[in-house]
């Protein structure tokens, strides 16, 4: 049987890395949020994690291979980092903001599927 989340919530994110799905931010139908909530897929226990730096919906994305997996949120102009052996977030970065900030999304492809000067089509 799985739980309901500690804090319901739509406009979230959700990303797995290992057997923990990690779900952060999104509306909780008062505010915004900046909580974290992990879940051990293993288990079905649920664990709560680090905030993210502001409340706000956010898109989260799994990038790497093996051992170098990390998970990353887009939400507005600021990039953070999922840090597993603290459960906390760091900010890893800030996007040029305009007006289109508010609705992006995010994800992951095969490096072999985007140009680069190694790789031109």
């Amino acid at each position: 049987t799985w739980h309901s989340l500690q804090t319901a919530r739509y406009h979230h994110g959700c990303a797995v890395l290992g057997s923990t799905a990690v779900i952060s931010g999104g509306w909780g139908g008062v505010a915004w949020l900046a909580s974290t909530e992990l879940w051990d897929l293993v288990t079905k226990a649920r664990i709560p994690g680090g905030d993210l730096q502001w409340a706000r919906g956010v898109q989260l994305v799994t990038l790497g291979r093996g051992s170098q997996l990390r998970i990353l949120a887009f939400g507005e102009s600021l990039v953070e980092e999922w840090q597993q052996g603290t459960g906390t977030w760091r900010e890893e970065g800030r996007l040029a903001e305009s007006r289109d900030t508010y609705f992006m999304g995010a994800v992951a492809v095969p490096e072999g599927l985007v140009c680069s000067n190694r790789n031109q089509i």
